[in-house]
Order: structure tokens, then sequence, then C-alpha cells
């Protein structure tokens, strides 16, 4: 999480793709996609009104040896 964001800014997961889809309950024992979003907040540390802004999807090929993103939902 950012706080108090004044400007854009960019960074890195808090996690590697694999354990972030498998926390999601995607793996190469159970492939598909997840859906990973963006939310802004009117309030500190996560607080007040929501505000989605961005979202990607991260898909997990059958047998877990690739991903690939894209901002349309797969078919």
């Amino acid at each position: 999480m950012v706080g108090t964001v004044t400007a854009p800014f960019s960074g890195q997961l808090l996690g590697s793709v694999g354990a972030l889809l498998n926390f999601g309950g995607v793996s190469a024992s159970n492939p598909g996609a997840l859906k990973w979003t963006v939310a802004c907040h009117s309030g500190t540390a996560g607080t007040g009104a929501q505000k989605l802004v961005g979202s990607v999807y991260v898909i997990l090929s059958a047998g877990g040896s690739s991903y690939t993103t894209s901002t349309t939902p797969p078919s």
C-alpha cells in the first residue's frame, strides 16, 4: 500500500507473481486468470471512500510455466 499519494507513482509487487496467483487460488495444477485492481481511498491506510482506478488480468498457462497479462478478460 502507498499512502498519501500526491503524484503518479510506480513500484514493485509485494511478492512474486507465482505467490500472488497461488494466494488467489490459481496454480500449476489449477491454471486460470485473476483480475488485479488498483484502488485509491479518500482516507489514509485504505480507509474512506474507494475508487477503482485500474486493473489487469493475469493469466497463468496450463502447467504453470508462464503467465500473460491483458486489459481485457480472457475468453
